[in-house]
């Protein structure tokens, strides 16, 4: 490190150290502003849906094949409609 950037850190970290509590301050105003952020983080993959809507994303092995993937979906579809005839309108 140069002896001119080693100077100018020093000088930051002087700065820092007098005016704590102005230091503390946006610290934690920087930690608030970053919760409020990380709350809506992945709230955009998240379909909005309407009044009443639901969605059902059931989740499979990796391995699994293509054909037994559909044959479950078309299975845990036919149950949902049995338990609920009059709830699903409609399955998509």
């Amino acid at each position: 490190m140069s002896r001119r950037r080693f100077l100018r850190l020093g000088a930051g970290l002087g700065a820092a150290l007098r005016l704590k509590w102005i230091t503390v301050g946006a610290a934690a105003l920087l930690l608030a502003v970053s919760g409020l952020i990380a709350l809506g983080l992945g709230s955009e993959f998240v379909p909005k849906l309407g009044e009443g809507a639901l969605a059902v994303q059931p989740a499979r092995i990796p391995s699994i094949g293509i054909t037994t993937s559909v044959e479950m979906q078309r299975t845990l579809e036919a149950k949902l409609r049995e338990e609920f005839p009059d709830e699903i309108a409609s399955v998509f």
